[in-house]
């Protein structure tokens, strides 16, 4: 079930709902307290530190100082009674010069431990899963207000390890994948700029664990606007909106077990996949707005040294 991407069961239970569920969902995690704090809005921030690699790497070229380094560990599913599971994200940059930006970044998914077991419930050992990203940047300024940024990225994901699961050896998923980002600074002169940024996160291939199915990753479009006002010498206040469209193949409608609307995504090519999915939902346009997500917030900064923000997502 694990490695169930697109069909009828998620976890045992049905995908009544469709939603499309790619391989390797980490990837679109929010690593840092500040977007988490906006509702998961960034695309179009003025990036303050180096966590401005994950939302927009085009955005860096504008980033305040000349070289920066960013750590953050968020504990997962703690809610839940869950202790042993964890994200971690590293990431640094240097400017090279007025015009160029590179940078280097880490994403690392720790989903605790397994317990496999053998079919008549006795136990088979452990297994702690975990997956990472490792990244590498460049963003170059075209005009004056305007930039362009890349991230090419490694994936590994070891759910399992080396197992053999009904007859079929399974391994870890690997792939590679990119970023495409672009960004356009507001005129920071003037008294209210306005941001506008827009990315395609994870393009790429699809991640195999074995035997002959292929899962999706979560390539996902974004597209934002910032708007920052200074209300006085040492007071600014932004507003920040993302929409975002996860570009995954939309699970088929089923009926006893055969697929009566929409397309199975085993037979879709990577690029058919992830370009057809702003017009393949079963039910029409109104399933695919269902697949959009709106992340808005606020964000107030004293002086350029405390903030205070508020977001929210749906």
């Amino acid at each position: 079930m694990a490695f169930s991407q697109g069909g009828q069961t998620l976890s045992g239970q049905t995908n009544a709902g469709r939603i499309p569920i790619p391989a390797v969902p980490f990837l679109t995690f929010t690593p840092d307290a500040r977007s988490a704090a906006l509702g998961e809005a960034g695309v179009a921030l003025t990036p303050i530190d180096a966590n401005g690699l994950f939302w927009n790497p085009a955005a860096m070229v504008f980033a305040k100082d000349d070289a920066g380094v960013a750590m953050s560990y968020t504990p997962w599913l703690r809610a839940l009674g869950l202790d042993d599971m964890y994200l971690g994200y590293l990431a640094g940059y240097k400017k090279l010069g007025k015009n160029q930006v590179i940078g280097l970044s880490v994403n690392y998914f720790d989903l605790g431990r397994i317990e496999f077991t053998t079919n008549t419930g006795a136990s088979a050992g452990d297994f702690y899963s975990k997956e990472f990203a490792v990244s590498g940047s460049y963003s170059r300024r075209l005009f004056t207000n305007f930039s362009l940024g890349l991230n090419l990225r490694y994936i590994n994901s070891n759910l399992v390890g080396n197992q053999v699961i009904n007859n079929v050896a399974v391994k870890p998923g690997t792939t590679v994948a990119g970023d495409i980002g672009a960004f356009y600074y507001g005129n920071i002169e003037r008294k209210t700029s306005f941001n506008f940024g827009a990315m395609i996160q994870n393009l790429g291939g699809q991640v195999s664990y074995g035997g002959t199915s292929r899962h999706f990753i979560p390539t996902n479009f974004k597209l934002g606007t910032a708007l920052t006002t200074r209300l006085g010498e040492y007071h600014k206040l932004t507003f920040t909106l993302d929409l975002n469209k996860l570009m995954v193949p939309t699970p088929p409608k089923y009926v006893n077990g055969a697929i009566v609307g929409g397309k199975n995504p085993a037979n879709l090519t990577t690029l058919g996949g992830i370009f057809g999915s702003f017009a393949d939902a079963p039910d029409g346009f109104s399933e695919e707005l269902k697949e959009l997500t709106q992340s808005a917030g606020v964000e107030y900064w004293y002086n350029d040294v405390f903030a205070v923000r508020a977001g929210y997502f749906n």
